[in-house]
């Protein structure tokens, strides 16, 4: 395992004791950084990490830029982020926002030994919300915080406004995920926010796309119908453009990442309701255990079969739902009730106009 360290000139070596004792390489960089200029240049240095460690005294970020660039990290990176806080309170607002954004693994004790026995619990089990509930009270009630109540994207009911992951995949091929992804969005960008696709999968359908209609390309990026379409993960540029959300588009669940898909902000599945297709999702149900946070779209299924199927999708009854047939292939209208129950929980309330379109104008967005 790996762990990337960035450390001010004083705080070098402090991860090296509790890091070899778990067997866990070090890769240290020192002295003073930008967060947000390495999210969106460096990268890169994070593809082969399990931790990363950043010591706040060797940033010069202002807030802002440290917490929108963690927020991009854990968007983008299955790892385990641990803030070293030399010289900060428990009450600082910083804190108390990181603490908002998931992240409690939190260094604050002062005295090397105990630094050092703080981090050992980070690179191990981890701290958890009780370890980091102490920073919350004046992080939440800031006169910062609450100038930003007004961020139109909500995430778990806190006002911080952040990048959203969403991750979508299929319980058999050719049942709609790659369509599904596409419109939800295009449904956010025709809502005022802004959201991209990335193709997630190694399918490259992506890629033929500029056979078939009127885009824009340059190198991975695809720009259609309005809607910015990434060919393969290309972390730098995604960040660079701030979207709200980002749609994962990750394939068959079968051959997914299902630790890194169940991290998701948003996670769904889209499945069928016939004879072949409905047995697919016993195995997706077992891969899944306690989570109770996924959607299901079902697609072409009769309505007379619509009940019946919500029954018997247990404790995901509420979070299943049935596609209109819609053959477009950007179209963030015709399921747009579908959409705007998933994402309740993280916008406002959306309202949407139809767009018309003939079918020459598929071929020319």
């Amino acid at each position: 395992m790996l762990l990337l360290y960035m450390a001010s000139n004083q705080s070098v070596g402090l991860f090296d004791k509790p890091c070899k004792q778990e067997n866990i390489v070090v890769k240290q960089l020192n002295g003073t950084f930008s967060l947000n200029q390495f999210v969106v240049q460096d990268m890169s240095n994070l593809n082969c990490c399990q931790y990363f460690a950043i010591d706040l005294s060797c940033l010069k970020d202002n807030d802002d830029e440290i917490i929108n660039a963690i927020v991009g990290i854990k968007s983008m990176y299955d790892l385990r982020i641990i803030v070293l806080t030399i010289g900060y309170t428990n009450s600082n607002p910083l804190l108390g926002r990181l603490f908002a954004e998931g992240i409690y693994n939190i260094i604050t004790a002062t005295k090397t030994a105990e630094q050092q026995a703080e981090i050992l619990k980070c690179i191990t089990s981890g701290m958890e919300y009780k370890d980091a509930i102490k920073h919350r009270a004046q992080g939440n009630n800031s006169a910062k915080n609450q100038n930003r109540k007004s961020s139109r994207v909500i995430v778990q009911k806190q006002s911080i406004k952040q990048t959203i992951s969403i991750g979508i995949c299929g319980s058999l091929h050719r049942i709609g995920t790659t369509k599904q992804a596409l419109h939800m969005a295009k449904y956010l960008n025709e809502n005022a926010y802004t959201a991209c696709y990335i193709e997630d999968n190694g399918h490259g359908h992506m890629s033929s796309l500029t056979e078939f209609y009127s885009a824009r390309t340059e190198n991975n990026l695809i720009t259609m119908n309005g809607l910015d379409i990434y060919t393969s993960f290309d972390m730098a540029k995604i960040l660079e453009k701030g979207y709200d959300f980002l749609i994962y588009d990750c394939g068959l669940f079968e051959e997914t990442d299902k630790q890194q898909f169940l991290t998701r902000d948003i996670k769904l599945i889209c499945a069928g309701s016939a004879s072949w297709e409905a047995p697919c999702l016993i195995p997706i149900f077992k891969n899944i255990g306690d989570y109770g946070d996924i959607h299901f779209i079902f697609s072409f299924t009769p309505k007379n079969l619509q009940k019946e199927i919500r029954k018997l999708m247990g404790k995901f009854r509420d979070k299943s739902y049935f596609a209109e047939y819609s053959p477009e292939l950007i179209d963030g209208f015709t399921n747009r009730e579908i959409y705007s129950q998933i994402f309740k929980e993280y916008v406002e309330n959306l309202e949407q106009q139809p767009q018309a379109k003939g079918f020459l104008g598929r071929f020319k967005q």
